[in-house]
């Protein structure tokens, strides 16, 4: 995990940073965090779950998305660190940035990660700060982040207000290992339609106030995305055996494997 340190003019007022060359930090991510604002955007490309935690032994649940069906794998990246997929994440648009909370009670601070932090005289890094104030585009970053994460709250009470009407449950993904075998992926979870269906129409209203029927919905559909993957293991496998071939970072014809012509997977 990234170290990350405030970003405070006495100290970077000639610091920047600069903008990811790819996206290889994310390559060991199967699964990414969701927030409700995104939704149209993910549920095009990626199936959506549901990950149990715990706080204070209370048990919560939070959005993700799927990106592998195995472990520690994103098959949403090429192998030198590409994006293959048009729409990135949240989570990942918002690297190496985040709020944090600072030294005063309820206050969230602007934080980089320590190994993005550069000196922006003499670089081709983007200033924090210019003529003393921070610069547009830090405001730019700051004005996202600051809507990301009142999304993100957001999304955590629309899971607690699925898992309080009872309509989240455990979900077993079958899905064609190697060699042709069937294997089962455990741990995450999805809307029981039935238990949803079954609700009364008051707490079916709430829902829908809350934003959660949209999530609960969202989620249901996008779990035919789950063929999406199993197409892109074999994207992988391509770009492997071709690696293999030539001994260089391979292409692979997305439009032929999938059967389209359209832009939805670019390179």
């Amino acid at each position: 995990m990234s170290e990350y340190v405030f970003i405070r003019r006495d100290e970077h007022e000639k610091s920047g940073y600069l903008p990811l060359a790819n996206y290889s930090f994310a390559a060991s991510n199967s699964l990414v965090p969701i927030i409700n604002i995104e939704l149209a955007s993910v549920i095009q490309h990626m199936p959506l779950a549901f990950q149990k935690f715990g706080v204070e032994g209370e048990e919560r649940f939070n959005l993700v998305a799927l990106q592998s069906f195995e472990p520690n794998q994103n098959l949403f990246l090429h192998p030198d660190g590409r994006w293959l997929v048009g729409y990135k994440p949240t989570f990942y648009r918002e690297y190496p940035f985040a709020l944090r909370p600072g030294e005063k009670p309820n206050q969230l601070q602007l934080v980089v990660a320590k190994e993005h932090l550069h000196n922006a005289e003499g670089e081709r890094a983007v200033p924090f700060f210019k003529d003393g104030v921070m610069s547009s585009h830090m405001q730019d970053v700051l004005k996202f982040l600051g809507e990301t994460t009142q999304s993100r709250l957001n999304t955590l009470a629309i899971c607690q207000s699925l898992h309080e009407a009872g309509v989240i449950s455990p979900w077993e993904i079958v899905f064609d290992g190697a060699e042709g075998t069937q294997k089962v992926l455990k741990g995450l979870y999805h809307i029981d339609m039935k238990a949803l269906l079954a609700l009364p129409a008051d707490k079916l209203a709430a829902l829908n106030k809350s934003g959660a029927l949209e999530v609960a919905y969202a989620q249901r559909l996008s779990e035919t995305r789950l063929k999406d993957l199993t197409q892109l293991q074999e994207v992988h496998q391509k770009l492997k055996e071709q690696g293999k071939d030539n001994g260089k970072a391979a292409e692979v014809d997305l439009d032929k494997i999938f059967g389209e012509s359209d832009d939805l997977f670019s390179f």
